[in-house]
């Protein structure tokens, strides 16, 4: 990911506890890296989804009825792989930026799209590539050579082997371990703490160790 230059003003889109996560970590990056996202307000469909939460910032636009070009930048506080594409498809892409914490570590010639979202402690290896729309929670290891399709969700404390492929949409939970050199079919939800060592080929819900089948 190359640096951005973030604009004036910045919304998050999900005033849910990823969105008030999602600030949590910029307001504390701030603290050691003084390029952050400067947020104003949240854009929410739940008009009062920070009414209990001691804020300075509140939700300040609804989703369904906003068109979100007119921010100067958005970041995506969402685990609907549906409605970021649907995001990206109707907005300035230019204008969807990310957020990388200050403790993540990401290795040479790793290619991360602008818009990716990495929370704490990420650790990414050399020579591999995380797509648009990616959101990588706090603690996962990613290997060398590993490929991350679009709109794809990874939980904390995963640990994905070198040579891995996730394809798109993916869902993978908590704790789980993806064995190196697995590929992941689109459409994939990989329940917490489960282990992965085979390919798998058909979309569906996979949970256990190792990781079976269940819908």
């Amino acid at each position: 990911m190359e640096d951005i230059q973030y604009s004036k003003e910045s919304v998050i889109i999900g005033a849910g506890g990823l969105g008030r996560e999602l600030l949590s970590f910029i307001n504390h990056s701030r603290k050691f890296n003084g390029n952050v996202p400067n947020i104003v307000g949240f854009v929410d469909d739940n008009q009062t989804a920070l009414d209990k939460f001691n804020l300075d910032l509140q939700v300040i636009d609804s989703l369904s009825n906003n068109d979100l070009n007119k921010y100067e930048s958005i970041l995506l506080a969402i685990n609907s792989s549906d409605l970021k594409r649907n995001i990206f498809s109707n907005t300035d892409n230019s204008k969807i930026h990310g957020f990388v914490h200050h403790t993540c570590i990401i290795g040479d010639r790793t290619k991360v799209d602008q818009s990716v979202v990495l929370f704490s402690n990420v650790l990414i290896s050399c020579d591999a590539e995380v797509s648009k729309g990616v959101f990588i929670n706090c603690g996962t290891q990613i290997g060398h050579d590993v490929f991350i399709d679009e709109f794809t969700n990874i939980m904390a404390n995963v640990d994905l082997g070198g040579h891995c492929k996730i394809g798109k949409n993916v869902l993978i939970g908590t704790g789980s371990t993806i064995y190196p050199g697995v590929k992941i079919a689109d459409n994939t939800i990989i329940g917490a703490g489960s282990v992965v060592f085979r390919n798998i080929k058909e979309a569906g819900t996979y949970v256990g160790n190792p990781a079976k089948k269940i819908f």
